[in-house]
Formats: structure tokens, sequence, C-alpha cells
């Protein structure tokens, strides 16, 4: 996942910046979530018409600190950072089928709140009736290039 919404974008230049205006937040608590139907340019307009909605899905709160995600580290050209420890989404009450993506959101409420981070999943995944969607530790990697 290396996308920044054009919220987060605005965000860090206001603060880095000095600005005014909405500033990038530190977050104590970050959503993620699940996107059927890839679209980049959908999602860095922070549109999230395609975020998965069924099957008992729902957007997993996932604590901000050290102890979750990896201290930003060197890879290639990039800098990034990964999950330190699983992230689990329920079994799935009714087949959901496709997911291509995933956001990084702050709120909870699929469909609502700003998208922090995309990115396109480099398997997608056909999600059925009993399956769960699991994110492993380190799996969900964020780079800045």
């Amino acid at each position: 996942m290396g996308a920044l919404s054009n919220y987060l974008e605005s965000g860090i230049l206001r603060h880095v910046l000095n600005l005014g205006g909405e500033a990038v937040q530190r977050y104590s608590t970050v959503y993620i979530g699940l996107v059927g139907g890839y679209d980049a340019n959908a999602l860095e307009s922070g549109v999230l018409t395609s975020e998965i909605t069924i099957g008992g899905y729902g957007r997993q709160a996932y604590t901000s600190s050290a102890s979750t995600w990896m201290t930003p580290y060197a890879s290639g050209t990039a800098t990034a950072t990964y999950n330190k420890n699983a992230i689990e989404f329920p079994a799935a009450t009714a087949d959901i089928g496709n997911v291509s993506g995933v956001i990084v959101a702050d709120s909870i409420t699929t469909g609502a709140g700003n998208i922090l981070f995309y990115g396109q999943l480099s398997n997608a995944r056909n999600i059925r009736t009993n399956d769960q969607f699991v994110f492993s530790s380190g799996a969900l990697k964020i780079t800045f290039d």
C-alpha cells in the first residue's frame, strides 16, 4: 500500500508548512477496510463506493503505536512500516465476492470518515460464506517513495 489520499496529502502540507486549516493529526486508532472493484482515482479523492459492506463485514480497529506498527525503515528507495499484529476480520456471514484493495481510514463507520491510505492487494481474494480475511503480522505494508 503506497498511496495517500488527497485528504492526508493536504493535511501533511498544512502541518509541515504551517499553512493553517485542517492539518494532519495523530490517530490513536485507525480503521482497516476492504475494497472490491479497486479504483485508485476514486479512493484518492476519498470516494468509498467500493467498500465492502455485506456478509457481516465492518472496518477493523487497529491501535496506532510503536507496539503495533514497525518503526519506519528503508525499503529499497522507499520508506515503509507494517503491522506487527494480525488484523482479523470476522468470518463472512454471506458471500462477499472479490476483495481487491484495502483502505486505512480515520472512522470506524463504513463509508464515513476520511481515507488516509489506500492500496491494491497483491492478490485479489474471493470471500465466500465462513471465509475469514486476515492481514497476518507484516502483511499490511505502507510505503512512501
